[in-house]
């Protein structure tokens, strides 16, 4: 077998190759006898038709099954024996094959290119530990035990983190239309403390930072809500409490799934916000009562609307403040969105500024 190699490139190559015609002929005949033993031809009883008649009736067909049988075994000898290595499949071109001539065709393909290692005697490298971690193990193994853990009914005791609650869940909207749910399992705080969030001690840090003038509780009344984690009941904050002023603002401030809920005491509190109503009700007994209520305008909904009709059957004046529409529209709908903090704070200040004289004379009201 005769091979050139051509260098159309750095990485192209050209293999032009030529099988000797006694081989050809040799694969011609063995095909044409393979032929010759399933052909059906009139005159011959099957196997008994001239090699000449079946070469001549089957001839596309033979060399064909010849080009396919001898082209894959010529082309990996002549990269052996060139000692280069096709990157992917070569590409067979230009195949010419008659009987008593040689079998001539081109292989081109794409080798890899030349490397060039350069200077590496000096490098060292470093087997990495293979050592298991125990934390990584301690992971693994609660992973084992929450997947069979079962739940266990639990009597005599409130809820408390790592409780499942099963309960029935109704919601009604504003049009009156209730979604019941029955058996509805809900770990309480779950996804709050599984959020992905900043540390607590950046947010804490940061709430700091908002209190420039203020990092202790002031001598007035001052009352900050959040909800217990755990137990999802309402905490009230005050100068009593076992909370600094950082962390009480940091607990109240700390929405589900966007900031990290504050550990006081041991506990994890996170924003009142997802309670309903607006905690109005901690200003029972006060003559006047001023609600600043992130709400639409329009007839108040519940809860807002009984948090009202409570303070005021206590003897007190309520009188309640809500977004004006350029405020609504900046603020929904999404309340966290921070990209539209300062359109919120300017949209804010504009309303206080429109209705400061009408809100005082209102307020100064007997």
């Amino acid at each position: 077998m005769k091979t050139e190699i051509v260098d159309v490139n750095e990485t192209r190559k050209n293999v032009h190759i030529e099988i000797p015609s006694d081989v050809v002929d040799a694969e011609i005949d063995r095909q044409a006898r393979v032929y010759s033993r399933k052909a059906r031809i009139p005159g011959f009883r099957p196997g008994k038709a001239p090699a000449t008649v079946i070469k001549q009736r089957y001839k596309e067909q033979i060399l064909h099954d010849v080009v396919n049988g001898l082209i894959p075994p010529a082309v990996d000898e002549a990269l052996r024996e060139r000692g280069v290595e096709a990157v992917d499949t070569p590409d067979i071109q230009n195949v010419n094959i008659e009987p008593g001539q040689p079998l001539t065709f081109t292989v081109s393909f794409d080798t890899l290119p030349p490397l060039e290692p350069g200077e590496y005697a000096t490098i060292s490298l470093h087997r990495p530990s293979s050592a298991v971690p125990d934390e990584a193990l301690d992971q693994a193994m609660q992973r084992l035990r929450d997947r069979a853990a079962r739940f266990e009914p639990v009597e005599g005791r409130g809820v408390d983190h790592g409780d499942t609650v099963t309960l029935d869940l109704a919601r009604t909207d504003p049009s009156g239309t209730t979604d019941t749910h029955s058996d509805v399992n809900v770990e309480l705080g779950a996804a709050a403390l599984k959020a992905t969030t900043e540390s607590e001690e950046h947010r804490l840090a940061t709430v700091s930072d908002y209190l420039p003038s203020a990092k202790e509780w002031p001598d007035r009344r001052l009352l900050l809500t959040a909800i217990d984690v755990a137990t999802g009941s309402l905490v009230v904050w005050n100068k009593r409490s076992s909370a600094t002023l950082v962390e009480a603002v940091a607990s109240s401030c700390a929405a589900p799934l966007v900031a990290p809920p504050t550990t006081i005491n041991g506990r994890r509190y996170m924003d009142a916000g997802p309670q309903p109503g607006t905690s109005a009700q901690l200003a029972a007994g006060h003559d006047l009562v001023v609600v600043i209520a992130v709400a639409r305008s329009g007839p108040l909904g519940p809860p807002l609307s009984e948090e009202v009709v409570t303070l005021r059957a206590g003897g007190s004046r309520v009188e309640v403040i809500v977004p004006d529409a350029e405020s609504l529209a900046v603020l929904f709908p999404n309340l966290l969105d921070e990209t539209r903090r300062a359109l919120c704070a300017e949209a804010g200040c504009a309303q206080g500024a429109a209705g400061a004289a009408a809100w005082r004379d209102l307020l100064a009201a007997p």
